[in-house]
């Protein structure tokens, strides 16, 4: 009995640090599905004041006339982003949880 006691807790163990693994992964993952939404935003207000700003110079004779919309203003303001180091390094992070999970075989293994 004591041979598969020790065998199911070492099965157990090895789940745990993978259950804790596949939480580390999906923490790096919602992280990186921030980062990307918010620069996906930031490039579409960009884009429409880059677009009207176009719009304007096409339309305009006197360039004096170029006056943003309130909801147009260029989005200089500071804006909460993770920058590209910080994505590198949950990007690392990322690599390295996923490079410690074992394969599915090697946890039924254990269990055999």
């Amino acid at each position: 009995w004591e041979g598969l006691f020790q065998a199911a807790s070492k099965a157990n163990e090895e789940l745990e640090f993978q259950v804790g693994k596949r939480q580390q992964a999906h923490g790096c993952l919602g992280k990186l599905l921030w980062a990307s939404q918010m620069r996906k935003t930031r490039l579409l207000e960009e884009q429409r004041m880059l677009q009207h700003m176009l719009n304007q110079v096409n339309g305009a004779h006197d360039p004096s006339a170029l006056r943003f919309p309130p909801h147009l203003h260029p989005p200089w303001q500071p804006h909460v982003e993770i920058s590209l180091d910080e994505i590198k390094v949950v990007v690392r992070e990322l690599n390295e949880a996923l490079s410690s999970l074992l394969p599915a075989s090697d946890i039924h293994e254990t269990w055999k």
